[in-house]
């Protein structure tokens, strides 16, 4: 802290109420669970600052996990080198723009001048500014190194020469190096260490609680999160509970009927943390749970012992709602088919600017005719006015030829285990095409 210049010692204005703090410790693990490192954390109460005096701006944009998947992809199939950084004390580097007063570390009083308040210079963690400036720092560093903002994420940030391409991905102090020469990484790298302290991880292994393993020679990288579903076991005391064959039922019906749980407190806090860990886990790495999560979720606050039961069973196994309400099945998919093609737009403007290939007439299967008709057919469209506009931006993309729709029985749509329950034989079927595997 000192070293840092994080604060100096005042006297607190007589207008002011200062922020609290306290210690947080905690383990730093390696990709196999090992433990690296012991850690202490002086962290701001931010709950106790006040909006307009002690902060204003506080977002602060990450990197989407399926922006990360893609460029995995990329990389894999490129041959790119996929690098590593991870900055210490990541939010002491922020600047403050506002007047901040914080109580002195406990424990760690200076003799004789108790009463006197830390005034911020910089940003520590648990303020609520704390990642917005740090981001505001870090991106004002890259622009100055000759980088810029993906325009289909804009936390990937892209820089091309004449003979290399340079792609770097942050996830506040967790930023991953991709590009085809290694001297060029080398060279940014050692450009950001001279801007901030940080560790050289060298190639990547975990990324986010998400372990990669690639075979250079195959060219294909493996992502998967056992431990960080081991660690929901332990947390849930489920370590010695029975697989299930499948995530949920086909069939199951949930209602808010039966005898509802004591959800007050720490029982609903459980519940809600569970539902928050499987979510992040559906879009990470495991889209088979993505039903069955997004069902359950809906229960959070006013789930019954049987939810709770069907929510863990989702753990032992190991999409967002439409907001237009449709009037057909078939309007409803055209709505989907929207989701999807602007999925796909910002997926083709990263691969275009990481590789300068452009991106045409990218199939979609649908299993839906009249959904399709809709898209495509004029005479179908005046029977659509009532569909708000911007969902017509797939026959905008269809005419660009952007885009082509291909029919698909329903039986084969690898994406059915996103909407449904399936049997087990089904379900395995779709992980399959969808390239999901069992980790050995």
């Amino acid at each position: 802290m000192k070293l840092n210049g994080v604060w100096e010692l005042v006297d607190l204005p007589s207008d002011r109420a200062p922020v609290d703090c306290k210690w947080v410790f905690r383990k730093k693990t390696d990709s196999a669970g090992n433990i690296q490192r012991y850690k202490a954390r002086l962290v701001a109460k931010g709950y106790t600052q006040i909006r307009g005096i002690d902060y204003g701006e506080t977002f602060s944009p990450m990197v989407h996990m399926d922006s990360f998947r893609l460029l995995m992809a990329i990389a894999a199939k490129e041959d790119w080198e996929i690098e590593q950084l991870d900055v210490d004390t990541v939010f002491l580097n922020g600047d403050l723009s506002e007047e901040i007063y914080m109580r002195q570390p406990p424990g760690f009083e200076v003799k004789g001048e108790e009463t006197k308040v830390c005034r911020l210079q910089k940003a520590i963690y648990g303020l609520k500014q704390a990642s917005r400036a740090w981001f505001l720092k870090f991106d004002l560093c890259l622009k100055e190194l000759g980088f810029h903002e993906s325009t289909g994420d804009e936390k990937v940030y892209v820089k091309r020469t004449k003979d290399s391409v340079l792609v770097l991905l942050l996830y506040v102090d967790d930023i991953l190096v991709l590009g085809d020469c290694k001297k060029e990484n080398e060279a940014v790298k050692q450009q950001l260490k001279q801007k901030f302290k940080m560790k050289d991880l060298g190639a990547v292994e975990t990324f986010l609680a998400v372990k990669v393993d690639r075979d250079r020679k195959k060219k294909t990288v493996r992502l998967s999160q056992k431990k960080y579903v081991e660690k929901l076991l332990q947390k849930f005391r489920m370590e010695d509970c029975k697989p299930s064959q499948v995530p949920m039922s086909p069939g199951e019906k949930l209602f808010t009927d039966g005898e509802q749980m004591d959800y007050s407190g720490s029982r609903e806090l459980r519940y809600r943390e569970l539902v928050g860990s499987l979510l992040y886990l559906m879009a990470s790495t495991r889209p088979d749970i993505c039903y069955a999560v997004i069902s359950l979720s809906q229960f959070d606050n006013k789930y019954t012992d049987k939810h709770w039961q069907l929510l863990k069973r989702i753990v032992s196994w190991m999409s967002k709602k439409q907001s237009l309400t449709t009037v057909s099945t078939a309007e409803a998919e055209y709505v989907a088919l929207f989701v999807t093609t602007r999925k796909l737009v910002k997926f083709a403007r990263i691969v275009e600017e990481v590789s300068e290939k452009k991106l045409q007439d990218i199939p979609i299967m649908v299993d839906c005719q009249s959904a399709m008709k809709i898209a495509s057919r004029p005479n179908f469209r005046s029977k659509t006015v009532h569909i708000p506009v911007h969902y017509h931006f797939v026959r905008e993309k269809i005419d660009e030829k952007f885009i082509s729709l291909y029919y698909l029985q329903m039986d084969e749509m690898t994406a059915d285990m996103f909407t449904k329950a399936l049997a087990a034989e089904k379900l395995v079927k779709h992980r399959t095409g969808l390239g999901l595997v069992d980790q050995v």
